[in-house]
C-alpha cells in the first residue's frame, strides 16, 4: 500500500510538472481527479482541468474574489482568495491527497 502511494505521488508530481512547465495550474487536485488506468498507480492520469489557470493567458475565465477548488485539499493562499495562487497550490493539494491515501 505504501509503495502504491509512492508510485501514485511520483506519477502525479511528474504530470503536474509537465502542466506547470507550460504555465498551467490545475487548482483542484483531489483524489477524484486522479484516475488510475486499469487501477494501476503507475498509469495515473490527472483529470478535470475545468478550473485550471494558465499563467500567461491574456484574459482570465474567473473573476477575482472567486474561490475555486475543494476546501479539504486547498492551499491556504487559495482558500483566502489570493491572486498569487501558483503551482505550489497544486503541490500542497497533492500532498493532502497522498496523506489521506
Amino acid at each position: 500500500m505504501i509503495s502504491d502511494t509512492l508510485i501514485l505521488a511520483s506519477r502525479a508530481a511528474e504530470a503536474l510538472a509537465v502542466a506547470h512547465a507550460r504555465g498551467v495550474v490545475h487548482r483542484d487536485i483531489k483524489p477524484s481527479n486522479l484516475f488510475l488506468v486499469d487501477r494501476d498507480p503507475g498509469g495515473l492520469k490527472i483529470l478535470d482541468f475545468g478550473v485550471a489557470r494558465v499563467n500567461h493567458a491574456t484574459h482570465q475565465l474567473t473573476g477575482s474574489g472567486s474561490v475555486l477548488g475543494t476546501f479539504g485539499y486547498m492551499a491556504p493562499e487559495q482558500a483566502y482568495e489570493s491572486r498569487d495562487v501558483d503551482a505550489r497550490a497544486d503541490v500542497y493539494a497533492l500532498a493532502a491527497c497522498c496523506s489521506s491515501a
